[in-house]
């Protein structure tokens, strides 16, 4: 985030959890603002999510969490473009393995996967059936 701040953006971080080990390492001008989640999928948050990506003036997204933003943004008419990073390639479950086929089958064209690496990249091409340029 520091380095969006350090480029000239203007920053919002928005953290569906307490747990903001980080916020120490944090430029001051990032707006930071916490939404702590009592459970997986909480739909106060959701609610409180969406009305923020709704009437915040952002220009991108950048979100690790595919679930909470589709459902916040199912039907906003602006379609921000959004970026989610992707942090591990094999799933721990069976459930998890389908949600992720799911979750780049139902790609919008708003939507950027980030992989950070080659070989990452490669494999989910080869195990979910995707273009190359998912």
């Amino acid at each position: 985030m520091n380095q969006f701040v350090h480029s000239g953006h203007c920053v919002k971080l928005i953290v569906l959890s307490n747990g903001l080990l980080l916020k120490d390492r944090l430029y001051q001008t990032v707006d930071l603002c916490v939404l702590p989640r009592k459970y997986k999928l909480d739909f106060s948050v959701l609610r409180r999510l969406r009305r923020e990506i709704k009437t915040g003036k952002y220009n991108a997204v950048i979100s690790p969490v595919v679930i909470y933003q589709n459902l916040a943004t199912i039907f906003n008419q602006r379609k921000i473009p959004t970026i989610y990073s992707i942090h591990s390639t094999l799933s721990r479950k069976k459930s998890d393995t389908f949600f992720q086929l799911l979750t780049f089958k139902v790609k919008r064209k708003n939507e950027i996967f980030l992989s950070s690496i080659d070989v990452q990249t490669k494999y989910l091409i080869n195990a979910c059936k995707l273009s190359q340029n998912f």
